[in-house]
């Protein structure tokens, strides 16, 4: 039987609730407990006749691996997160023993195509697989999660938790901020890039609330005041991490759900400035300066000695043979030249030569392509789902040109939820939607 409208908003707000305070929850719990407590609920989802179970799941998973890739980064907790990623797999087989699995054929093939240039670049590697196991599970994660939204609305709940969990997340940035006496980039013992990235996930999100969102009645009045105070809370935060890749993505994905407005709602233009204004306000609070010495400091024109990653992986990709510039060098091979070339360092710093250097031009391509399809699905659709899909996916682009985004699990998740949201059938503005292939076991 299928779910009410109001079931589904009610079960997606208990999830968006229940998620915040779990994110609440960390700073007192043992993490053994929560871990536990969090990977139960997620198996136990499954096997319950609550709406959108599935993507309860993806949604607690997101919840755990924020939490403990930051204010929980020092807790080792064995195994938590093979947990979740077999309550999805036995996920996506009861979904398919229940009546099979819908996808969007031009996703499935491009997605596809990308994951067979990623298997062909292990040919000639001389790495155990079972040394790259973690890092393999990167590239099909994201279509992992895509299968695990089925119902309707089912992102809603997945999106409102993100959005608490990227709040509970600049929250603590600004209370280890204020212990440390507001000292430089909050003084932080985590990438403070990666933290950044994490908070600019729900900032976006609740950006393209503020540009879509109708606000009807004292409910969407409270909602408006909330939004408003989470923007400020997560902007604050951003302000403290001084990250200069995170705080372009942000003014980048801006200006992209600017124009986003400009067609679909020229009303909300006066919204998205206030935000820059209060973005701004946040410059002269305690710590604010730390992100403009960043902008300020001489590594900013080598982006803090990135150009010189940038050029060797570039030279060395370009030296090589017109098979490699196609393919790619072979799967962890940019890697491999970093470290060996600069030490300690292993990252390219950016998405795009990584997926290059090990993919090449071809998967670049087909990475490229898997962004731009729900791109121009949600440029196309009014509300808030359009807005959500562009800002994300303009957020995770941008993000890519400073961060090696690939080796992150979050960046596929947030992936796969994008690619969820632009479904053609669950996009009903969509004036040609294609049709559905059905897989069955």
């Amino acid at each position: 039987m299928r779910s009410s409208r109001s079931e589904r908003g009610a079960g997606a707000f208990a999830l968006a609730v229940g998620a915040g305070l779990l994110a609440g929850l960390a700073a007192v719990v043992p993490p053994a407990y929560l871990a536990a407590a969090l990977a139960a609920l997620g198996l136990g989802l499954l096997f319950l006749r609550v709406p959108a179970r599935t993507e309860a799941v993806v949604a607690l998973y997101w919840v755990a691996f924020c939490l403990f890739s930051t204010m929980l980064v020092d807790q080792v907790v064995p195994g938590i997160f093979v947990l979740f990623y077999g309550a999805m797999f036995l996920g996506v087989l009861l979904g398919s023993m229940a009546g099979g699995l819908r996808l969007d054929p031009t996703t499935v093939w491009l997605y596809a195509a990308f994951l067979l240039v990623v298997v062909l670049s292990l040919v000639g590697s001389e790495a155990s697989l079972g040394s790259l196991a973690e890092r393999l599970i990167l590239y099909p994660f994201g279509a992992l999660v895509l299968l695990q939204f089925r119902a309707p609305r089912g992102h809603v709940g997945v999106v409102a938790t993100a959005a608490l969990t990227s709040l509970a997340v600049a929250a603590w940035v600004v209370v280890r901020a204020d212990q440390a006496d507001f000292a430089y980039r909050a003084a932080l013992d985590v990438n403070q890039n990666v933290v950044s990235f994490y908070v600019g996930i729900g900032f976006v999100v609740a950006l393209a609330w503020l540009a879509a969102a109708a606000v009807r009645g004292a409910r969407g009045r409270w909602t408006a005041i909330g939004v408003a105070l989470a923007l400020g809370v997560m902007s604050y935060s951003l302000i403290l991490l001084a990250s200069r890749g995170a705080t372009i993505a942000v003014g980048a994905t801006l200006l992209v759900l600017g124009a986003w407005a400009v067609r679909h709602r020229p009303r909300r233009l006066l919204a998205l400035l206030a935000v820059v204004a209060l973005a701004g306000l946040g410059l002269l609070l305690p710590g604010g300066a730390g992100l403009l010495e960043r902008f300020e400091s001489e590594s900013t024109a080598t982006g803090g000695g990135r150009t010189e990653i940038w050029r060797t992986v570039s030279v060395e990709m370009m030296a090589g043979a017109p098979q490699e510039l196609l393919l790619g060098h072979g799967f962890d091979r940019s890697r491999e030249l970093v470290s060996g070339s600069f030490g300690l360092i292993s990252s390219t710093h950016s998405a795009y030569l990584l997926i290059v250097y090990d993919f090449g031009v071809i998967g670049l391509l087909l990475f490229l392509a898997l962004h731009a399809l729900p791109f121009v699905r949600g440029w196309r659709l009014g509300g808030v789902r359009g807005a959500l899909v562009v800002g994300l996916v303009a957020y995770l682009l941008t993000t890519s040109l400073f961060l090696s985004t690939p080796d992150n699990f979050l960046y596929w998740a947030a992936l796969g939820l994008v690619l969820a949201m632009a479904h053609p059938t669950a996009a009903r503005a969509l004036p040609v939607p294609a049709p559905a292939v059905r897989l069955r076991t």
